[in-house]
């Protein structure tokens, strides 16, 4: 009796033992896609970050692009082929040089038949990422947390195939082709005071994309964006620093980002893109470079692009791209964060003394609390950092950073001397109801106070 109790003993401790052993690796398993589609920033051992910091300085950022040409300055012309009217492929059959038309044409076929294979990784990684995260609201309805974009721009709406983005772009000479999945994610983000001006974040699932020099009929690599021999590290390093303090949330940023090698392949002549799989983000994403064209100095030598297209291609100039870089920082003073847009000016002295100006420029609107005015009266300033050069005057900002929501006091100076000659506001009028002209009238008496003090 005890041999045979002792047998049903034994049995039914085997039995619990494999129950065990199946619930331990359906947990397993099923921790295992969390973290697969969590996505939540990884953490970072003493060891890795050591092995990081070897990779990171063996990195070569020197250019290899033209050389800076004597008295370089960034052209105030450049030629465009607006991408508004012609489709890719028919400016790319447009191409005089038979073998870069070939050649472009296999990267987009081949790259296309990339994503089309990828497809249903695409889907599945936006239906398994919305299993383990809440939705979001917007405008009174729920959405998923991960979002196809279509062409259309339609975002949120699943019921829309999922469809490859194609986008070109032609300056100079230089022909950038990107072809990939987007995809938006996580909550609504108000940059700006307006409260009607929230966007999502959103970025490549996956992409493919290639830059060619139509005048060598040669593939360029990121480092030809730049002058041959000049570094680019310490410059890259403060224009991602800038956009990532202002365009990217902080709970995204996975490390600081640090520089990027001559052959970093994801790159357009508008954009640094960072796919889902990235070494500094925990989503994918894109830095637009599109406003700020001295950032790859290479870009803002004009070239007319004659005999390069057959003759019903039509070549345009643009006057609004021949201006200084802005390159976006931020700055804390006294316990406030502000976003200063430092210049990037072809003449180092005059750059300098700019720059210096501005960092004084928004120690004096702290002081004197100006933004706290603006606040106070419910202004809503704009904030656009586009077309700050027209030859003669350079437009730069200091941005109030405050809960989520931004303030500018707008900078005038003298291109060719760097003098500052103004300092205002201009409210938003889509954001609501103007100021009242005593409430303006004084705030533009501080300003011009603290012109004239920074003037002497």
């Amino acid at each position: 009796m005890y041999v045979k109790n002792n047998k049903g003993l034994i049995a039914i401790i085997i039995i619990l033992a494999i129950l065990v052993i199946a619930l331990g690796v359906y947990i397993f398993k099923g921790e295992s896609i969390r973290q697969w589609v969590s996505k939540d920033v990884p953490k970072t051992t003493e060891e890795n970050n050591t092995k990081y910091e070897e990779d990171v300085n063996k990195i070569i950022t020197l250019g290899t692009g033209m050389k800076r040409p004597g008295q370089y300055k960034p052209s105030e012309q450049y030629y465009i082929i607006d991408n508004r009217k012609y489709e890719l492929n028919t400016l790319v059959n447009s191409l005089k040089n038979e073998e870069l038309k070939k050649e472009i044409n296999t990267f987009i076929k081949e790259s296309t038949d990339k994503l089309e294979n990828k497809r249903s990784d695409f889907q599945q990684y936006i239906e398994e990422g919305n299993k383990e995260r809440e939705k979001i609201e917007r405008a009174g309805n729920k959405l998923d947390y991960y979002r196809v974009i279509s062409t259309n721009g339609n975002l949120g709406d699943e019921s829309d195939p999922i469809q490859i983005f194609t986008e070109w772009k032609c300056t100079n000479g230089y022909l950038s082709i990107s072809l990939s999945y987007k995809y938006a994610y996580g909550e609504l983000i108000n940059r700006t005071s307006r409260k009607d001006s929230k966007i999502f974040n959103y970025g490549p699932y996956e992409i493919y994309c290639a830059t060619y020099d139509l005048y060598t009929g040669k593939r360029i690599q990121f480092s030809d964006l730049f002058f041959e021999g000049e570094d680019y590290g310490a410059e890259l390093y403060e224009f991602m620093k800038g956009k990532i303090a202002t365009d990217i949330m902080e709970q995204y940023v996975k490390r600081e980002f640090t520089t990027l090698p001559q052959d970093y392949q994801y790159f357009t002549i508008e954009n640094i893109i960072f796919n889902k799989q990235n070494l500094y983000f925990s989503e994918a994403t894109e830095i637009s470079t599109a406003y700020y064209y001295t950032m790859f100095p290479t870009l803002s030598i004009a070239r007319d692009m004659k005999n390069i297209f057959s003759n019903d291609v039509k070549i345009e100039t643009d006057d609004a791209l021949g201006k200084p870089m802005v390159q976006i920082t931020q700055i804390q003073i006294n316990n406030n964060t502000y976003v200063i847009g430092k210049i990037k000016h072809w003449d180092k002295n005059i750059e300098n003394k700019i720059n210096n100006s501005i960092i004084k420029c928004a120690e004096e609107l702290d002081k004197n609390g100006i933004f706290d005015k603006i606040n106070k009266n419910n202004i809503f300033t704009v904030t656009s950092w586009q077309y700050n050069y027209d030859g003669e005057k350079i437009r730069t900002m200091v941005i109030q950073q405050l809960n989520n929501k931004e303030q500018a006091i707008e900078i005038l100076l003298n291109a060719q001397t760097g003098d500052i000659e103004e300092l205002y506001y201009r409210e938003d009028v889509s954001a609501g109801e103007t100021s009242n002209e005593t409430v303006r009238n004084s705030i533009l008496k501080e300003l011009n106070s603290i012109l004239q003090k920074l003037k002497k």
